[in-house]
């Protein structure tokens, strides 16, 4: 078990269910960024191990990322890794587009844990000057 393909198999389901299509449970409409706007905090975490959110959504942003907990088996199977290799799979959706951020935090069963951060849709990482001069990835 390799952390890295976790961490891209975290970032394929997190980019897949902020796209709004929800290509990857066949087409379904999701809308987090209205979700996440509803919201008191301006935040929605989603645990995709368990389906759990943080904080009351509808039936359909519910029933959507129960879609996704039931289709992270088959991903991780077809990337050569098993499902009990995550022990953690949390994302946190923050703001409102423009300004919006995901967080994907992801711990594995020998317990590293990374935390990436995209801007975006489709996600993507920060960029910032390195001390040369040159962009580079956040």
């Amino acid at each position: 078990m390799k952390h890295a393909v976790l961490t891209s198999i975290a970032h394929n389901i997190t980019d897949s269910f902020a796209s709004g299509a929800g290509l990857m449970v066949g087409v379904y409409d999701i809308d987090i960024w209205a979700a996440v706007a509803e919201t008191p905090s301006r935040q929605l975490d989603i645990d995709f191990l368990t389906g759990e959110c943080c904080s009351a959504t509808s039936g359909h942003l519910a029933h959507a990322i129960q879609l996704y907990v039931k289709a992270l088996p088959d991903l991780c199977r077809r990337q050569d890794v098993d499902i009990s290799d995550f022990t953690g799979l949390k994302v946190r959706f923050v703001g409102a587009p423009p300004l919006h951020r995901v967080e994907i935090t992801v711990t594995d069963r020998l317990g590293r844990t990374s935390k990436d951060i995209y801007f975006g849709a489709p996600l993507k990482r920060g960029k910032v000057l390195d001390r040369l001069g040159r962009l580079r990835p956040a």
